[in-house]
């Protein structure tokens, strides 16, 4: 008896017109010329921006390409498969690819494929969790990548999580890191990771800059003056006495006089604590707390504890009364608008909501930079509209015996 034959789903049929030529309406055009054939009405069903392009009054209602030139073959091609229902699946095989990957989550983006970003996270928290089994050296490449650019914020808050805990990860895949990326790690406060591990951090990424720059002197004397830099945020005097004088004394990036200091401050440390100190990781050493004071809601100020992390840095919850009911008033970062510029807020965030939603109370807010290291320090704050009263308050942490890697 003849099995009987099984009938092809919706699916199959889409799957099969992609290889009928005479199916292809529209093409997409990347930086690299390379056409990618597609199907007009499938891009619009799956890309609103897409349905706006081509069933609008934009010239690619009228063309038969669709110039993209900000992405490449690669990235358009991924765009492609997931408008005709193709699963996303990526091999994080080298630097490069790891770096496509970011572009092809930015695109996206730009094209509000929602669905389509949700599936490169998932890719992206499996590729850090070891699920698949792959080296993690190209975790580096991402983040870089993605801080580098700004629609691409999830993705590199999910790989600093894990960057944070994984120094292995770190100084195999520091040569893929900018300057901006370095500089942004080295001064994360949440990294796990001791000052000498840091200072040697900065120090393969030096060695390896310099040596793919020979012939370029201009070049080097830049990169060592951003080495210098970055080693302002090493916190000298938590660094063991015989490293900082041998390795760090001697790698040219470091002032007698900022050596000084840091001597001194080992001095007045072994003085009252010992020298116990110096291999402590910088994750130790985060604020646990902060003081916000002088506000026009008294209930509202007060000592605000650190109660985990949202956005890549700490938040502060305190408790208190608003309109006679006992409220946590929390103190976060949060990104707004297009997700490229950022704030701080003090707000009381509904039970079991994350902070950021139209559902808080807002009573102040102020200017974030968007480091990963930032702090709710230093800054200018405002009265939000509805609930703030004047005046606005002062925020510092400066008063607590916790900041012990300041010096």
């Amino acid at each position: 008896m003849m099995k009987s034959k099984r009938k092809l789903t919706l699916q199959d049929e889409i799957k099969n017109a992609r290889q009928k030529e005479e199916m292809h309406d529209v093409d997409l055009v990347g930086y690299d010329g390379v056409r990618v054939p597609a199907v007009r009405f499938l891009l619009g069903a799956r890309s609103e921006v897409f349905r706006k392009m081509l069933y609008g009054e934009f010239k690619e209602g009228s063309s038969s390409e669709v110039c993209m030139p900000k992405y490449s073959q690669q990235v358009l091609m991924k765009i492609t498969d997931y408008c005709f229902g193709e699963p996303l699946a990526y091999e994080f095989a080298n630097r490069e690819a790891a770096r496509t990957f970011v572009q092809i989550f930015d695109c996206a983006h730009y094209l509000g494929m929602e669905g389509l970003e949700d599936l490169a996270i998932e890719i992206v928290e499996k590729y850090c969790s070891g699920d698949t089994k792959k080296p993690l050296e190209f975790l580096c490449a991402i983040y870089d990548e993605a801080t580098n650019n700004p629609s691409a914020e999830r993705i590199k808050n999910v790989v600093i999580d894990h960057l944070r805990l994984d120094m292995s990860s770190l100084k195999e895949g520091v040569y893929s890191l900018g300057k901006k990326a370095l500089s942004e790690i080295i001064s994360d406060p949440m990294v796990e990771a001791t000052e000498m591990e840091l200072f040697d951090l900065i120090l393969r990424w030096l060695d390896n800059v310099v040596d793919s720059s020979l012939g370029s002197e201009d070049h080097t004397e830049e990169t060592i003056i951003f080495a210098k830099e970055c080693v302002e945020s090493i916190h000298l005097g938590n660094i063991d006495p015989t490293d900082l004088a041998e390795t760090v004394s001697k790698s040219g990036l470091v002032s007698d006089e900022m050596l000084l200091k840091a001597f001194q401050f080992q001095a007045f440390k072994a003085k009252d604590m010992g020298f116990g100190e110096f291999k402590k990781v910088r994750r130790e050493f985060v604020h646990e707390k902060v003081l916000v004071e002088n506000s026009g809601i008294d209930t509202l100020n007060g000592v605000y504890i650190c109660n985990g992390t949202f956005d890549g840095v700490s938040k502060y919850v305190k408790s208190g009364k608003w309109k006679d009911k006992d409220v946590e008033f929390t103190l976060y970062r949060c990104p707004i608008q297009t997700k490229s510029i950022k704030r701080w807020y003090i707000s009381i965030v509904p039970n079991n909501l994350q902070p950021g939603t139209d559902n808080d109370i807002d009573f102040y807010l102020a200017p974030a930079t968007g480091k990963v290291y930032e702090l709710p320090i230093e800054k200018t704050w405002q009265v939000a509209k509805k609930n703030g009263i004047n005046p606005p308050p002062k925020v510092s942490c400066s008063i607590f015996n916790d900041v012990k890697y300041c010096i």
